[in-house]
C-alpha cells in the first residue's frame, strides 16, 4: 500500500482539461435551474445519488487552467449545499 504522506510531489494537471465537480444539492432544487447561474459553455450532468433528503450530481467541464478550476469550486460551493 502507498502511504501518500510519504509522497514528496505535488499533484500536475495538465491544462486544459476536463474537471468532474461533485454537487449536492437539497432534492428539491432544480439543477437545470442552478446551473444557469453559473454561465458554463459547455458541460455535462450525471445523476449520482438520492437521499431522502439530498440529490448529487456529477458536473463535467472544461476547465482553462487552476485559478478557473477554483474559482468554479468556490462558486458552486457558494450555492449548493456541498461540492466535492
Amino acid at each position: 500500500m502507498v502511504n501518500l504522506n510519504e509522497i514528496k510531489q505535488d499533484v500536475k494537471i495538465e491544462y486544459p482539461c476536463n474537471w468532474q465537480y461533485t454537487v449536492i444539492l437539497d432534492k428539491g432544487v432544480d439543477f437545470s435551474e442552478f446551473i444557469k447561474e453559473f454561465n458554463l459553455e459547455k458541460f455535462s450532468v450525471t445523476n449520482s445519488k438520492e437521499s431522502k433528503n439530498y440529490k448529487s450530481y456529477i458536473l463535467t467541464t472544461k476547465v482553462q487552467n487552476e485559478a478557473q478550476r477554483l474559482e468554479l469550486f468556490s462558486l458552486l460551493g457558494k450555492k449548493a449545499k456541498f461540492v466535492l
